[in-house]
């Protein structure tokens, strides 16, 4: 097959030429040695080089990346500015038919030749042959990267079903290989797990981000990047389930060949946490009273507090003035029954997660939200580029954003009780041991204890008028007569 042009057929007046670079990843010739042979090819066919393009990102329709250079290239073909393309190899210019086939067809029209410096060839479009050689080029361009692409596919996914780890390794782990095969490896826990672990532990109870990251930043840990820990940081190491010895691939998580550094429940339990709905990045104490807005009056009102002052302690008191109860008072009350109810033997059954469920929960809402990527790629493509209109956009994307947060909630349903989870802790939950968790608990996890424990909390009236000399018990028992409590 005829594909090449004599080099004397360029004409001797001075041609105005685009030389185009990119630098494929894995293959020879960086951009600076394709410059140098473009320009010396420029030099040999007599042409004067108007413009000088490159690109460092992906040719083929899998690239993430939006390239630069080629679309001001195919600019300048079709607004007639060039005589000229200089280009290494076809594939660096373009590995996508719908594209390149456009592409030859505005060369061919506004009479810009090609020449491709590695075959030391000049194609003229106009002519039937050498358009031939240009789309059968182009084609085998792209049949390569569907192979490569296929073959990347294959053995991430079998990685993935084998368990084995893909990417950099996360934050907390080093990547260990088999002494006799490279290509076989797991991971083990470093100096940097702990940190990890304590992380995902005080998401699951809902610390506050910011909280979290704050003491990070004041024992001098520093961040996986080496600097200071931010709410950002802290959430986007917790998302890793690696950290609970599982693997993801394409939104599917497949068991690893690693040992996790949590359990999955608490794992999914921090991740229902960061994805509840309306969730903010709260400063610490943001929610300082354990029961504001939540218990009741006896007029069905929601309490507030009224700070103390002097002798006079913090209360919580109705809008309608019905009650007031010492904030000291009500919450230790509460505090018992909490002890009360998870020191029971039924207490770890009930509050479990179903880690069937909230897998086949957090895959359904992987599935959406790639339906959802998918819907931005289209949008941002176009119409004219083989996407969708913003009309068609805007008429779907309702339906799809409200099955997700349908999705998410069911999610969250399945991976909840993490504060709970962690008050009854590893072993035999003793009243002891779960005060000692409360204590260490933010106010936002111990409210989350509260609202996965309760249904109401309705304080009556006060029947019995005490002193302050009053003694601790006496103040408990006259507020356990006034306080009607419904369990979840």
């Amino acid at each position: 097959m005829a594909t090449s042009a004599d080099h004397g057929s360029a004409s001797s007046a001075k041609l105005r030429a685009g030389v185009f670079s990119r630098e494929s990843k894995g293959k020879g010739s960086s951009i600076e040695d394709q410059d140098r042979e473009n320009l010396e090819a420029c030099e040999t066919l007599g042409a004067e080089v108007t413009v000088k393009l490159s690109d460092k990102v992906s040719a083929s329709r899998f690239g993430r990346q939006a390239r630069e250079g080629w679309p001001q290239i195919t600019e300048l073909v079709k607004s007639g500015q060039l005589d000229l393309l200089v280009v290494w190899e076809i594939s660096r210019g373009d590995r996508t038919m719908d594209t390149w086939v456009p592409f030859v067809s505005a060369c061919r029209d506004n009479g810009v030749r090609i020449y491709v410096t590695s075959a030391e060839t000049l194609y003229d479009p106009r002519k039937a042959v050498h358009r031939k050689a240009l789309l059968d080029a182009g084609s085998d361009a792209e049949h390569e990267s569907e192979k490569v692409s296929a073959r990347t596919r294959k053995g991430t996914a079998g990685a993935a079903l084998a368990g084995k780890g893909h990417g950099p390794v996360g934050y907390g782990f080093t990547r260990v290989y088999d002494a006799l095969d490279r290509k076989k490896f797991t991971q083990v826990p470093n100096d940097n797990a702990p940190i990890a672990v304590a992380i995902i532990e005080r998401i699951a109870r809902r610390d506050p981000l910011i909280r979290i990251s704050d003491e990070l930043n004041e024992a001098g840990i520093p961040s996986p990047g080496g600097s200071k820990w931010t709410p950002t940081g802290v959430r986007e190491l917790a998302k890793n389930p690696s950290y609970a010895g599982l693997r993801d691939h394409k939104g599917t998580l497949h068991p690893a060949n690693w040992k996790p550094l949590v359990p999955v429940a608490t794992w999914r339990a921090a991740m229902a946490v960061l994805k509840e709905p309306g969730r903010k990045k709260a400063a610490p104490g943001a929610r300082k009273w354990l029961l504001s807005g939540f218990a009741t009056g006896a007029c069905g009102e929601a309490v507030y507090v009224r700070p103390g002052r002097g002798v006079r302690r913090d209360a919580y008191l109705c809008h309608d003035g019905c009650i007031g109860i010492a904030v000291e008072d009500l919450d230790e009350w509460i505090l018992r029954l909490i002890a009360g109810r998870l020191t029971r033997s039924d207490a770890r059954d009930v509050f479990k997660t179903d880690d069937v469920g909230a897998q086949r929960a957090q895959d359904e809402v992987a599935r959406i939200q790639l339906e959802l990527d998918d819907l931005e790629t289209q949008l941002k493509k176009g119409p004219d580029n083989g996407g969708i209109s913003a009309t068609l956009a805007a008429a779907v994307e309702p339906d799809i954003r409200k099955r997700l947060a349908e999705a998410q909630v069911r999610a969250n349903a399945a991976s909840g009780h993490g504060a709970v989870l962690a008050l009854l802790g590893q072993g035999e939950a003793t009243e002891k041991s779960i005060r000692a968790q409360w204590n260490d608990m933010s106010a936002s996890a111990r409210w989350s204890v509260v609202i996965d424990l309760f249904t109401s909390i309705k304080i009556m009236s006060a029947t019995v008028r005490l002193t302050r000399h009053a003694s601790e018990e006496e103040r408990l028992l006259a507020t356990r007569d006034r306080t009607v409590i419904e369990w979840s």
